[in-house]
C-alpha cells in the first residue's frame, strides 16, 4: 500500500533515471496506490537521458491492484513547460509518466486504474495499465491482461488499455490489451483508445505500432467524445498547441488485430480514430463493433474532419 499527497512520483520506487537504470524480473501483487502526478504500482516516474540504457523489465503486476491518483495540470502553462511536467502527470499500472528513451520490455499487468480530476485546454490525463503516459520510450511485448482504466473529470485526453501515449516514441510492438474496459467519464474527452490513447512523432519521424492485438477490449466514451480507436485515437493534436505541432504527429499502424467494442463518441474508427495525411493503417484486420454496428477502420483523415 502506498499513498501520498498530490505531487511527484508515488509507488514502489517513487522515481528512476540515470544510465544502467534497470528494474527487473519484478512481480508485485495486490497493490494499493494513492498519489497525485506521476503514480504507478512499480514507479511513478521513469527517465532517460539521451542515449541513456534504462529499462523496465519483465515485470508482472498481478492479483488485486488499485490505483487512483488526482490529475493537476495548469492551463496556463507554456509548451516546454507542459511537456516538462507531462512526463509527472500520468497514471499507470506499472509506471505513471515514463520520458526519454526507456525500454518497456516483457512486461504485463491486471489492475483497475482511476484517473480524477479536470484538465485544462484538453491536455489529458494520461491513464493505461502498463504506462499512463510515455514520451520517446518504447514498447516491446507488454501486455495489459485484465482490469479497467477509468477517467474522470472534464477535457481528458490520452487514455488506453495499454497506455495513455506513445509520444514521440519509435515503436509500439507487440504488446496487446485482453479483458479491459476503458471509460471516459467526460464529454469533452478525445485520443482515447483501447491500446494506445495517442502516439506518432514529428519532424518526419514515425511512431511504429506493429503486431499488436486486442481481444474483449471495450472502449465507452461519452457522445461529443472524438478521435477514438481501438489500436489507437491518432496522433498528438490541439488547438491550443498548434504553433509547436501544426498537424497530427505521425504513425504507422501495421499488422494489428483488433477485437472488442467501442460504444459513444464521433470520429471512431475500429483501428485508428483519426490518420492525417502523415500516418497509415495497412494489413489490419478488425472485429470490432461500433454502437453494436460495423464500423469503418479510421474514423477520420485530412479531407473528412
Amino acid at each position: 500500500v502506498a499513498s501520498a499527497q498530490p505531487g511527484m512520483g508515488t509507488g514502489l520506487f517513487g522515481c528512476m533515471t540515470g544510465d544502467g537504470a534497470i528494474i527487473k524480473n519484478l512481480t508485485v501483487v495486490n497493490a494499493e496506490i494513492n498519489g497525485g502526478a506521476g503514480t504507478g504500482a512499480v514507479v511513478g516516474y521513469a527517465h532517460a537521458p539521451e542515449s541513456a540504457d534504462v529499462r523496465i523489465e519483465k515485470v508482472t503486476l498481478t492479483g488485486s491492484n488499485t490505483m487512483n491518483a488526482a490529475a493537476m495540470v495548469d492551463g496556463r502553462m507554456g509548451i516546454g513547460e507542459f511537456f516538462t511536467y507531462l512526463a509527472a502527470q500520468f497514471l499507470g499500472g506499472i509506471a505513471g509518466g515514463v520520458a526519454g528513451p526507456v525500454l518497456l520490455k516483457g512486461c504485463s499487468a491486471s489492475a483497475d486504474v482511476v484517473m480524477e480530476g479536470d484538465i485544462a485546454q484538453g491536455m489529458g490525463q494520461g491513464a493505461g495499465l502498463i504506462v499512463g503516459g510515455g514520451e520517446v520510450c518504447n514498447f516491446d511485448g507488454c501486455h495489459a491482461t485484465g482490469g479497467s482504466v477509468t477517467a474522470k473529470g472534464n477535457a481528458t485526453a490520452g487514455i488506453g488499455a495499454l497506455a495513455g501515449c506513445a509520444m514521440s516514441s519509435k515503436y509500439v510492438k507487440g504488446c496487446s490489451a485482453e479483458n479491459v474496459k476503458v471509460v471516459v467519464e467526460s464529454p469533452t474527452s478525445a485520443l482515447i483508445s483501447g491500446l494506445v490513447g495517442y502516439a506518432g512523432a514529428a519532424s518526419g519521424a514515425k511512431t511504429q505500432i506493429s503486431g499488436c492485438k486486442t481481444d474483449n477490449v471495450t472502449v465507452a466514451v461519452t457522445a461529443g467524445s472524438k478521435r477514438i480507436g481501438m489500436i489507437v485515437g491518432g496522433g498528438f493534436y490541439f488547438d491550443a498547441y498548434k504553433e509547436f505541432y501544426p498537424e497530427p504527429t505521425a504513425f504507422d499502424v501495421e499488422g494489428c488485430d483488433a477485437k472488442g467494442s467501442i460504444s459513444g463518441g464521433a470520429i471512431v474508427g475500429t483501428i485508428a480514430g483519426y490518420v492525417y495525411d502523415n500516418s497509415t493503417v495497412t494489413n489490419c484486420t478488425e472485429k470490432v463493433t461500433v454502437d453494436g454496428a460495423a464500423g469503418q477502420p479510421t474514423g477520420g483523415d485530412k479531407d473528412h474532419y
